[in-house]
């Protein structure tokens, strides 16, 4: 980041849309202060401010995704493919929340090859071959927006595309469990009856949440078959963020002990990842980010 001007409203940091991956720690605790206090902004919001703001942030994260397609047939570097999201961000005056988090240092979360979540943007341009993992989370002055994605390379493999075609299908399985007053570990067994019959195994480590007030909020919702169900149910008016995380291979993922925040697949296998915000009604749902490909 080469520029901040220092005024602060509700939180929001007017910023230029260069590379955050070398903010030093002042940087940081300053986008660590400012997202705290657009939180707390948030937080005293009434739920149909909220509500309403959500369902206008969505569609335009899935357009904003949407649109990285033709780019990463380029391509791109990860730190390119950040800079492009945060141009957006500050075209809609979203504030990129990720950044100062728990000491996160990027703004735009990208995986690839073995890498499953929390990817730091690299300088280098992304493999012929691969599935690139895309994450988007910002917030306004009224409510948080958030999906991730999965893109594949013009030259991603058969095997690549079918672990996508499956999550994608596992994705839209889960979400037709909504309704009010339906559970949520419904949610999982849908999606789990579509990964264990294409032998694909949960990344059992994430899961999917409740958004609002705050842009992480109680219940967990398990997005694969759970041995021990919650019981708890939906309600009207909830936005939850549904996650398929999924992976060739064996079970089992590792956190890099050079920074403590990315994920990788221990066996080295491709994985997946994609999101969706989906608001519960009375009779059934009404995603508001929705599928990007």
């Amino acid at each position: 980041m080469e520029h901040i001007i220092k005024s602060v409203i509700f939180g929001l940091i007017s910023w230029s849309c260069s590379l955050l991956a070398n903010a030093d720690s002042s940087l940081l605790d300053r986008y660590a202060t400012s997202n705290a206090a657009l939180a707390n902004h948030i937080a005293n919001l009434p739920d149909d401010i909220i509500l309403d703001e959500e369902r206008r942030m969505g569609p335009k994260a899935t357009l904003i995704l949407r649109s990285l397609i033709p780019i990463i047939s380029q391509k791109p570097s990860g730190v390119a493919i950040q800079a492009y999201l945060l141009q957006q961000f500050k075209a809609h005056d979203w504030q990129p929340v990720l950044v100062g988090y728990q000491g996160y240092p990027a703004a735009v979360p990208i995986s690839i090859k073995d890498g499953v979540l929390n990817g730091l943007p690299k300088a280098t341009s992304i493999p012929e071959s691969t599935l690139v993992k895309v994450e988007l989370v910002a917030a306004s002055k009224q409510a948080y927006v958030a999906q991730a994605w999965t893109f594949p390379t013009e030259k991603a493999t058969k095997e690549q595309l079918a672990l996508l075609a499956v999550a994608r299908k596992a994705l839209s399985n889960g979400i037709k469990q909504i309704r009010h007053n339906a559970y949520f570990d419904d949610i999982g067994n849908a999606i789990g009856v579509v990964l264990d019959a294409n032998n694909v195994q949960p990344i059992i480590e994430f899961c999917g949440y409740s958004m609002g007030k705050a842009r992480i909020q109680p219940p967990e919702i398990i997005t694969y078959h759970n041995n021990y169900p919650t019981g708890k149910r939906m309600q009207t008016g909830q936005v939850l963020n549904i996650y398929v995380v999924a992976k060739l291979g064996k079970r089992g993922i590792r956190i890099s002990t050079e920074n403590f925040f990315e994920a990788f697949t221990k066996d080295g296998s491709d994985s997946v990842v994609l999101s969706s915000m989906v608001e519960v009604k009375d009779d059934g749902y009404k995603m508001l980010t929705n599928y990007v490909d």
